[in-house]
């Protein structure tokens, strides 16, 4: 894949997962949401809108690597699937 190529595959995934954060929000407007929840939905938000802006705020500073993060994404897929069946 071209450097070009490869430079718009990420873009694009950075603006989908930053609609889906975006269309997730709404879940944190109502009274019953902590604040705390709120306030790193928020950040998550602050952080797309930089990323994407090409002004990262905290986008440069990841601690963990990228195995790490799919890890942990693939563990929070199977306690969610987990949680669904319960519902």
């Amino acid at each position: 894949m071209s450097e070009a190529m490869e430079l718009h595959y990420w873009r694009q995934v950075a603006i989908y997962l930053a609609d889906c954060h975006a269309a997730t929000a709404f879940e944190y407007e109502v009274k019953s949401a902590s604040k705390s929840r709120r306030k790193r939905m928020i950040s998550i938000l602050e952080t797309c809108v930089a990323a994407m802006n090409k002004h990262p705020n905290k986008c440069g500073d990841m601690p963990r690597s990228e195995k790490d993060v799919t890890d942990r994404c693939m563990k929070t897929i199977t306690r969610l699937h987990a949680a669904n069946k319960q519902s």
